[in-house]
């Protein structure tokens, strides 16, 4: 290798590659092999061409992984690029053929498929000139490897060459079919039918044929069988009449063929349209005679698409005359085997009987009915289970009132059979059978079938019989239950036996999930509170493992009056154990009466996690059933890591898309330690939420970031936003609104999409590779967490793609108009999915295996978890910015107020959509953070709620923290910030009086504009997100609005939202309406309206003086302009005759 003096530091990571390309360590050649493209990019395409592939050419002796790597890498369809372009595409064919030939059979496939991508670089001289004379000397070469390898580089090469290299090409072809070696004409078998769809017609008779005769009858089955693979791809090349003289006898002959595998693949071929002909059909029914069971199998399961498949002239005489006998011949005959296990195809035939019940040339009671009588009365227990497992089935093709003088009969037997895992396997398809049959017919003939499954001798059947009566009661609902099941399974609390009477409060213990309140506390309740008197131990601690289920089912004061004083007798009890089980349910029974849960290993209840991505920080929570963070050993189950943002220039926000990720598997780890491995079994899945409009672009085949992420409030793209609106004919910031429903401004995807598009290369050049994909933080979250690199789901869902501006708000789906006007290449965009559905499983770490079942954006996401789910239900979310969102139904709603119209949710595939309007105020708690950061007002952002109070009033100071522009309405980029009203009187606690009120008088301009715009108007307004903490605030809040304000005990709304979303995905809860109701406390307001517009009007002024301050463009829009520090974050506006500096530094130095 050539060295690299000159080129500077900046090459020295490339050296170090290549100097890795000689390491022992064959990890390391493996990672430099890995990054062969990086390499190739800094040496340039001449040195690739002398000095790199040389080099590899001579250093292939090396591991199998190395050298698959390598003719992976080479076959890459954008190293040509490397080494020149097409024109010097042969340059790879030396490295590439000299991998063909190795002895690993995956790296010489490897190499082939390689070569073929390779080949479609080739020009047709070249191809003649380089890629021929390589494919002659594999397939005369002195090793069978490099003969097989050729046999899959004829069907690229043949097209682009002349006739007489096309004659050549046949003849070597002809040669490889009749080599002496099997693995070699085994290999030309498995390309016969490919190289012969690129071959002439004419010549396939000439040349092809004979040979795929030959074949056909080889020594080797492993020869014959491909042979028969290649059947139906030469068919379709030829007219009928040919394909029934050249193709039809060898079909028939493999019929007969000496090898059950050959015959297995003929029976697999026989459904392909141009095979399946009248004259097969004899041939077909003898693979269902087929001695062998795997071969009567492949033919059963292709039953339906050959009779399908048959012309409709002959189809109903040939299954009636041919194939049904063969059908009723196996199921009479029982199992066709020698061996004792029962046949596998039997589940197969069931199904293929169904397939061909849909064909109505078959009477379904004179036909099908007597086989499906047959199998019920089988003598072995596995076939009577598949016909009652296929129930469903059954009953739409013939109807259960035809089977069920035989299906009770089976069913009975099954039930009462001597071996348990057979009984188990009936219980399994109770509630199938309870829906068909009906409940009459269940009540009478099985319900004492389940009952006495209650009383088994084998554990494993008495759980799984407790398990069936909560699905039953789910079908059949909580009052069937008081009448049908309970009298019975509560009886048992008397029965002698003790195992009995702890069925009873097993069945208890599933039941209070799917029974009503009343029934648990008017019917369970008092007979499981009466067995906390009896004898045996080990039924009294299970009883307090029953109230602890029973706790979190009905209410307080019911827990407080007939719950608690059980549990505190029994925690004297004279037996450890009971005292140790009372204790714990005594812990958890408390924690449940302070709001929380606790999650014990003896609990068996689902749980759901949520990943919470914000700007500041990323969490990890995990939800019970309740909508409660779940507890475990008095610690909440969660964990929280903050995240940086950069500020490389004025309005420009950035944050590491590595770091974000970081965080949240750091989160996910540590959450999962403290689950434990049984609390991670009971994970049903995890829903996201996300820092909506963030954009992040990341090359798909390394999984790293072209670019730092930009933030949603960030605001370079000011300039390319006014000159999209200056240059377009309407010239109007809202023309794009009744396709995505939003303004053309900086706050949104699109343009932090296209500015990365006009400024970074390596986005530029990942595109022009096709290997860029886009996403918010949402899909890269999800594209990492389900295997990045190694087939990472790449997927949006709807709430977050509406606020790309690339979305239409109608179709839900990208919309081409949008993207080509903003310039934004369609396949970088990830596929849309509903907000509730399983998108992947998490491929690695502690929570492996747990689907990722949900996914909203962080405002919807709290929308959700408040459960607004009624037209005209509100929430606001306090976070770092503020924002409103007004649930319209499933109506799109366009603002004429300034408002945005936004997806509001979609809880799973062929749901309704609904919609809703939002207001976004980019300042909430970020103007908090200032205070504390930048005027260092605060040591905590906490203080800020006690200086507030410290004052009655602002003093007439009004704070407009417009630091990046105003949001909604106004969507005013030109503002910037404007404390005003500032004299010597003013102190410390009027600008934190000040400052929170300008969040609640942002809050009040986007209630009156959504009043504005939909009816009704609000009577309460539910609030969430970390600044309701602050009690000072949500009162103010609801005095500058005049209407209540609600806040739930509940904090975690967004997140909550988010594990909602997952759990209906998974059954968690079976839809919105069965949410638990959440508790809340609720704030009135305390001054007169008057008052209250007083100050709204004042603070608007202070709003008009805000504007036109700050003209679209400067700032730092472009990369090239490199401006160096900071300017004030905010500027000061005073009232006539007040003296700015002073008054300002009166503010930071007096402090109280």
């Amino acid at each position: 290798m050539a060295k690299m003096e000159g080129d500077g530091n900046s090459l020295y990571p490339i050296a170090v590659l290549i100097d890795e390309l000689r390491n022992d360590d064959v990890q390391l050649r493996l990672n430099s092999i890995k990054k062969l493209s990086t390499i190739a990019l800094a040496l340039g395409d001449e040195r690739t061409r002398s000095e790199l592939l040389p080099f590899l050419t001579d250093t292939l002796d090396d591991d199998d992984e190395v050298l698959w790597a390598l003719a992976e890498q080479l076959g890459d369809k954008d190293f040509v690029v490397f080494v020149g372009g097409n024109e010097y595409s042969h340059t790879l064919l030396p490295p590439l053929e000299s991998l063909a030939t190795v002895e690993e059979t995956v790296v010489r496939d490897k190499a082939v498929e390689s070569l073929r991508s390779v080949a479609e670089a080739h020009s047709p001289e070249d191809m003649e000139k380089h890629f021929i004379p390589m494919v002659q000397r594999l397939t005369s070469g002195e090793w069978f490897t490099s003969r097989t390898s050729a046999c899959g580089l004829f069907s690229v090469a043949y097209p682009s060459v002349s006739d007489s290299v096309k004659k050549d090409l046949r003849d070597w072809f002809n040669k490889l079919g009749s080599d002496d070696t099997p693995m070699v004409r085994r290999a030309a078998a498995g390309k016969l039918g490919e190289f012969a769809t690129v071959v002439e017609p004419e010549n396939i008779k000439q040349d092809l044929i004979p040979l795929f005769h030959n074949l056909a009858g080889d020594e080797q089955d492993s020869v014959r069988l491909l042979a028969a693979e290649a059947c139906g791809a030469i068919a379709s090349l030829m007219d009928q009449a040919d394909t029934e003289r050249l193709v039809m006898p060898i079909l028939n002959s493999a019929t007969k063929d000496k090898s059950w595998r050959v015959r297995y693949m003929v029976a697999d071929k026989f459904t392909e349209s141009n095979l399946t002909k009248t004259s097969l059909v004899h041939a077909f029914a003898s693979l269902l005679k087929d001695p062998e069971a795997e071969v009567r199998a492949s033919a059963c399961n292709r039953l339906k698409a050959f009779c399908e498949a048959l012309c409709e002239d002959y189809r109903a005489d040939a299954i009636v005359t041919q194939l049904l006998p063969c059908i009723q011949q196996l199921v009479h005959d029982g199992s066709p085997t020698t061996s004792s296990r029962p046949w596998p195809p039997y589940h197969g035939w069931t199904l293929s009987l169904m397939g061909l019940a849909s064909l109505p040339l078959l009477a379904k009671t004179e036909h099908l009915l007597p086989l499906f009588l047959v199998q019920l009365k089988d003598d072995c227990p596995e076939v009577r289970l598949n016909i009652i497992s296929s129930l469903e089935s059954v009953n739409k093709v013939i109807g259960i009132s035809q089977l069920s003088t035989s299906l009770l009969p089976a069913i009975v037997e099954l039930a009462e059979d001597s071996k348990w895992r057979v009984r188990l396997a009936i219980i399994e398809y109770m509630p199938l059978l309870a829906e068909q049959l009906g409940v009459e017919v269940f009540e009478e003939k099985l319900n004492p079938l389940c009952m006495q499954w209650l009383i088994d001798n084998v554990y494993a059947i008495r759980e799984a019989a407790t398990v069936n009566l909560r699905n039953l009661v789910e079908k059949f609902g909580s009052e069937w239950s008081r009448v049908a099941i309970l009298p019975k399974v509560l009886a048992m609390s008397q029965d002698p036996n003790y195992l009995h009477r702890l069925t009873t409060l097993f069945s208890v213990n599933v039941l209070v999930e799917v029974c009503s309140v009343e029934v648990i506390e008017e019917v369970m309740m008092p007979v499981v509170t009466k067995m906390a008197e009896d004898a045996v131990p080990n039924v009294r601690f299970n009883v307090a493992k029953s109230l602890t289920k029973i706790t979190s089912r009905v209410g307080q004061g019911t827990v407080k009056s007939a719950v608690l004083p059980v549990v505190e007798k029994l925690q004297k009890d004279s037996d450890p154990d009971v005292r140790f089980f009372s204790s714990e349910a005594s812990s958890q029974i408390t924690t449940f009466l302070s709001g929380e849960r606790t999650v014990g290993m003896e609990d068996e209840g689902p749980l759901v996690g949520a990943i919470d991505q914000g700007t500041g920080s990323s969490r990890f929570l995990v939800f019970d059933r309740e909508c409660r963070v779940a507890r475990r050993e008095g610690r909440r189950i969660e964990h929280q890591v903050e995240v940086k943002q950069s500020c490389p220039h004025d309005e420009w926000f950035e944050q590491d898309g590595e770091e974000l990720l970081g965080s949240v598997r750091e989160c996910m780890e540590e959450v999962g330690r403290r689950l434990g491995e049984g609390g991670v079994r009971r994970l049903a899945g995890v829903g996201i939420t996300n820092q909506r409009e963030t954009t992040i672009l990341w090359d798909k085949t390394t999984g790293k970031p072209l670019h730092p992420a930009i933030v949603w409030c960030d605001g370079r793209t000011a300039q390319l936003a006014s000159d999209l609106i200056r240059n377009s004919p309407s010239k109007s910031k809202d023309q794009l609104r009744q396709q995505c429903g939003l303004p053309i401004h900086p706050y949104f995807s699109a343009l932090k999409l296209r500015w990365m598009l006009d400024n970074s290369h390596s986005v530029r050049t990942a595109i022009e590779r096709g290997h860029c994909l886009f996403g918010t933080v949402d899909t890269w979250i999800i594209w990492n967490l389900t295997g990045g690199v190694n087939g990472g789901v790449h997927v949006t869902d709807v709430t977050n793609a509406s606020r790309t501006m690339l979305m239409n708000i109608h179709t839900l789906q990208w919309d081409p108009s949008l993207c080509k006007f903003f310039g934004v290449p369609m396949d970088i965009l990830p596929e849309i999915r509903t907000s509730s559905e399983v998108y992947g499983v998490i491929a690695d770490g502690v929570l492996k295996g747990v689907p990722l079942c949900g996914c909203l954006g962080d405002q919807q996401a709290a929308l959700v978890g408040q459960q607004c789910f009624s037209p005209g239900d509100a929430k606001n979310t306090y976070g770092t910015g503020c924002f409103l969102l007004k649930n319209t139904g499933q109506q799109v709603v366009m603002s004429n107020s300034g408002l945005l119209t936004t997806v509001a949710y979609q809880l799973g595939p062929g749901q309704p959509v609904y919609y809703a309007l939002e207001g976004a105020v980019s300042v909430a708690g970020q103007s908090v953070r200032w205070m504390r950061d930048s005027l260092h007002l605060l040591e905590s952002s906490e203080q800020i709620e006690e200086y507030a109070q410290e004052v009655e009033d602002t003093g007439d100071v009004y704070f407009v923290p417009a630091f990046s522009g105003l949001f909604a309405p106004h969507w005013r980029s030109d503002a910037r910030g404007l404390v005003i009203g500032l004299t010597h009187s003013t102190t410390r606690a009027h600008l934190c009086r000040a400052v929170l009120e300008a969040v609640c008088f942002q809050s009040r301009e986007i209630l009156d504009a959504m009043n504005q715009d939909c009816e009704p108007p609000f009577t309460q307004l539910k609030v969430d997100g970390g600044m309701t903490v602050n009690e000072a605030l949500l009162r103010l809040q609801a005095d500058l609005l005049g209407i209540a304000v609600v806040r739930p005990e509940v904090r975690e709304m967004t997140s909550l939202g988010a594990a909602v979303a997952a759990g209906l995905a998974q059954g968690v809860w079976s839809d919105s309406a069965h949410l638990p109701t959440l508790l809340s406390s609720t704030f009135q307001p305390s001054i007169s309206p008057d008052k209250c517009d007083e100050r709204y009007g004042r603070w608007k002024e202070a709003v008009k003086r805000c504007l036109n301050w700050h003209p679209p463009g400067k700032g730092g829009q472009e990369l090239s302009h490199n401006r160096q520090g900071g300017s004030a974050k905010f500027l000061l506006g005073c009232l006539t005759g007040a003296v700015v500096g002073g008054a300002l530094a009166v503010v930071l130095f007096r402090r109280r």
